[in-house]
């Protein structure tokens, strides 16, 4: 039975290629939700509203934005524990952990697109931009919770191990959708 805490730290419930199962479901189905509210999320932190692309880039998106940061927290936890890490705990875990993710791309039906000027902020991308904030803090928060149990990290060093390795993270996402993806897509039409 699940309490109040799974809300916190679900991953005292559900790890391992059970959590990857239901993450990956999540995270198809945050693609299809965000290829309908157009809400793009291009970094392991990052959500934007507005573009018009293909499903498949939806989907791509998430895979590299996971992926990421499976990669990353994997080789900070083998790097930093003695304990053994296991590659399906980080994955799964952090797969889990973008489930609230889900939710930004439904408050995406709600935004009439990134504003190009200052002028064009208005009232709902502002409510959006906090719910969506509210709903990245919580996958954050799981995604702590996951690095944590994964790794066997705790105290100072889980924490900030964490802090610096969700960096690295969105750092290395960031590069790799900075190289024109977005054009790339277009010229393969992959639809």
């Amino acid at each position: 039975m699940m309490s109040q805490n799974s809300f916190i730290n679900p991953f005292r419930y559900v790890a391992g290629t059970r959590a990857l199962v239901i993450g990956l479901a999540g995270m198809l189905l945050t693609a299809i939700i965000a290829w309908n509210s157009k809400t793009h999320f291009d970094g392991v932190l990052d959500a934007h509203f507005g573009m018009e692309a293909p499903l498949s880039l939806f989907i791509i998106e998430g895979v590299i934005s996971w992926l990421c940061a499976v990669v990353c927290f994997y080789v900070a936890g083998m790097t930093l524990t003695r304990s053994s890490v296991r590659i399906v705990d980080i994955a799964g875990t952090i797969a889990f952990a973008r489930l609230p993710m889900i939710f930004v791309a439904l408050v995406g039906f709600f935004v009439s697109g990134t504003p190009v000027n200052i002028e064009d902020i208005d009232t709902s991308f502002i409510v959006a931009g906090v719910v969506g904030m509210l709903f990245t803090i919580w996958m954050v928060t799981w995604m702590y919770q996951a690095y944590i149990i994964s790794s066997n990290l705790k105290g100072a060093k889980g924490i900030i191990s964490f802090i610096v390795t969700l960096i690295v993270a969105e750092v290395v996402s960031k590069l790799l959708f900075s190289l024109d993806y977005y054009d790339s897509f277009n010229q393969l039409n992959i639809n």
